[in-house]
């Protein structure tokens, strides 16, 4: 019995302690929530004035806790930067009704900077953010920095306004005071250089004058900016860029009528001013691409301007559009470029060109309207390119003909075929270039396009086959049929026609299609007998008549082959004269080149030699050289001479020649091979004779 008291005695002991100790753990667990952030509030207010942030943490009690700690912080790059870190000890002073009271100012931080912070006090184990934060910051949008825009002057104006119409303050703090420094371009930020006092800041404008003369002492690229200065606190409110620059009135070029005769242009620059000074001012000249040409320096004409004059010589000729900048040496010796720069066009150019094309002539004509080269436009040549396989390939240059009175350079060309053809203009310039005018394409109908090759034609009543190159009828089909010399293993046979009416002579070949002589091969111009009333046939010739028979014969109509180099022929009047490449017709007829008084080749009458076109001989066929040798050359014995009354105003199917003419002092045949071409030049240019045939055949000037 006694031992079950005891055991009782003991649980009732365990169970009164563990109820004692039940009991202290919730009075712990009730102290711990008195320590939650629930039980708190922290408050903060900026004194933007003062630099002061005032804080209050309500829910605080003495005897609970000693100290608290209050922090200031901001975040940068990732980081946390703590710039204000203090230690409180709770006291009456500063604990009233469980709230504490305190404040710290811009001058308590250990590192600071102008920026919104934000406040937290630690309690023992807790930690309680402000419901706000501390606003130190400076309120950028509120100012702004300028300066003026004269770029040459030596003084400059830089101005800090600064606007607070909300009533708040721009920039924390007390005795807050901003500098101004500028700095080069290129220079390091640290080189810069303060200009004048730094100034009290005051809500409206601040402003420094700038000496730019003895700060920059280049021209170029400036910063400037405002700094912000407290005491030991520093912070760069903001930057400005400006220009110390020389400024110009104007920048021109000028085309002057004498200039452009000169193929040149001027370059003047006026009103040019520049803060460090102009020692020096060099036109450079620059092409359409950018690249640089060439430099000349200007000529100062005083009152600050300067005067050059480039010509295209210079720039090697290149036409096109040129820039030109202006590049001033200062009084420092620094050289840099305007910023204005002008500019010239030196093209070349035309107004417009036109294509007409004549269906009926089946030929185009070209003008030109327009025409200008830099100096002048010495002449205009058009080149013709025609599109065969999908290339535009030259096919002729044809030079033009300028029309003072309208200003056009004209020119016709004949529609060689059809299809499409470029035509270029190309102009000579004054020092000898071709320069392009103008381009222009058009297509030619097969209905407009030239002649080419063996037609057949109707010439008064008659049909004849003739031979076309580009549209104009060719007058010697020598070279196209391929004639040779006669001789005896090569036989010409032609027919061939006098007309003595027309004094003119025309040389058929044989057409193998129509089997008759009606191919034209060639005409000459020639005199015939004096009397043309008679019209008797040969036989009625003897010594003294003086008409050329009508009828039909043959070259040697003899039978044998008579032909000379050079025949002795014996005048009425018992004389001798010398005829050069006869061919015996018949009687005392002969195909002759004029005769001669002597074998040499200079006793030439010229009287004689003008009437070629005309009847003035003693009844022979008078000829040219070249002529009278054509006829002894490709005629071969037999070819049929057929003398015909004819027609004057129907000469024939290729028409009649215009023939040379001489002055009386010239005693030579201008066709004679045996001349030389020097002497028929000469003798041609000095107006002597209207024309000649050079050695290789080409006629000239008829």
């Amino acid at each position: 019995m006694t031992k079950q008291l005891k055991q009782r005695g003991i649980i009732v002991w365990v169970a009164m302690l563990a109820l004692i100790m039940v009991a202290g753990i919730n009075v712990i667990q009730v102290q711990a929530k008195a320590k939650s952030q629930q039980d708190y509030q922290f408050n903060v207010t900026t004194d933007r004035t003062e630099g002061v942030c005032n804080y209050k943490l309500s829910g605080i009690s003495l005897g609970d806790i000693d100290t608290v700690e209050v922090k200031a912080y901001y975040q940068s790059n990732g980081k946390t930067v703590v710039g204000y870190d203090e230690n409180i000890v709770l006291s009456n002073q500063n604990v009233s009704n469980n709230v504490l009271s305190g404040s710290f100012s811009m001058d308590d931080f250990s590192t600071f900077a102008y920026e919104k912070y934000t406040v937290s006090c630690t309690i023992g184990d807790v930690t309680v953010v402000a419901d706000s934060n501390c606003d130190f910051s400076v309120h950028s949008d509120k100012y702004k920095l300028t300066m003026d825009t004269k770029k040459a002057a030596t003084t400059r104006k830089a101005t800090l306004t600064i606007t607070d119409s909300d009533q708040n303050v721009v920039i924390p703090g007390k005795n807050n005071k901003v500098a101004l420094y500028v700095w080069e371009k290129g220079s390091k930020e640290s080189k810069a250089v303060q200009v004048g006092e730094a100034k009290a800041i005051t809500t409206g404008t601040m402003s420094w004058n700038v000496d730019v003369a003895s700060i920059c002492k280049n021209s170029g690229t400036f910063y400037a900016k405002a700094v912000l200065t407290s005491g030991n606190k520093t912070k760069k409110l903001t930057t400005v860029i400006f220009s110390v620059n020389p400024t110009v009135t104007s920048f021109t070029t000028a085309k002057t009528a004498a200039l452009d005769k000169k193929a040149s242009f001027s370059t003047t620059l006026k009103g040019l001013s520049n803060p460090t000074g102009v020692k020096k001012v060099t036109f450079y000249v620059y092409n359409n691409s950018g690249k640089f040409i060439y430099k000349k320096d200007a000529v100062n004409k005083g009152n600050k301007t300067y005067y050059g004059e480039i010509s295209l010589k210079a720039l090697s000729y290149n036409l096109g559009k040129y820039t030109i900048k202006a590049q001033i040496t200062d009084d420092n010796g620094k050289t840099f470029f305007l910023e204005k720069t002008t500019s010239v066009d030196e093209s070349a150019t035309a107004k417009k060109m036109v294509i007409q094309k004549n269906k009926k002539s089946c030929s185009s004509t070209f003008k030109l309207k327009g025409a200008y080269i830099p100096g002048s436009v010495k002449k205009v040549k058009f080149y013709v390119y025609y599109k065969k396989n999908g290339k535009f390939r030259l096919l002729d240059k044809v030079d033009a003909t300028y029309i003072a009175k309208s200003d056009v350079y004209k020119a016709t060309n004949p529609n060689k075929y059809a299809g499409s053809y470029k035509i270029c203009a190309y102009g000579t310039a004054k020092w000898g270039s071709e320069v392009l005018l103008k381009t222009q394409t058009v297509k030619v109908a097969k209905s407009e396009a030239a002649k080419n090759g063996w037609y057949y034609e109707k010439y008064n009543g008659k049909t004849y086959k003739f031979y076309y190159i580009n549209g104009v009828k060719q007058k010697d089909l020598t070279k196209i049929l391929g004639l040779k010399y006669s001789s005896s293993s090569n036989v010409n046979k032609f027919y061939i026609e006098l007309n003595r009416a027309a004094c003119c002579v025309t040389v058929y070949a044989y057409d193998s299609v129509k089997k008759k002589y009606i191919i034209p091969v060639k005409t000459f111009t020639v005199s015939v007998g004096r009397d043309t009333v008679t019209t008797a046939g040969a036989g009625g010739l003897h010594t003294n008549s003086s008409y050329t028979p009508l009828g039909t014969y043959s070259i040697c109509s003899n039978g044998t082959s008579v032909k000379y180099t050079l025949k002795p022929m014996y005048e009425p009047d018992g004389s001798t004269c010398y005829a050069r490449w006869t061919s015996h017709v018949v009687g005392n007829v002969y195909f002759h080149a004029i005769a001669v008084g002597s074998q040499s080749h200079y006793a030439l009458n010229p009287n004689n030699y003008n009437r070629l076109g005309s009847a003035a001989s003693a009844g022979c066929i008078r000829m040219t050289v070249a002529d009278a040798k054509w006829i002894y050359d490709y005629a071969s014995t037999g070819s049929i001479v057929k003398i015909v009354k004819g027609d004057s105003s129907h000469p024939g199917p290729l028409g009649k020649n215009k023939t040379i003419k001489i002055a009386s002092s010239i005693h030579y045949d201008p066709t004679d091979p045996e001349v030389p071409d020097s002497r028929k030049k000469k003798d041609y240019k000095a107006g002597l004779i209207s024309g000649y045939m050079t050695k290789s055949g080409k006629k000239v000037g008829y």
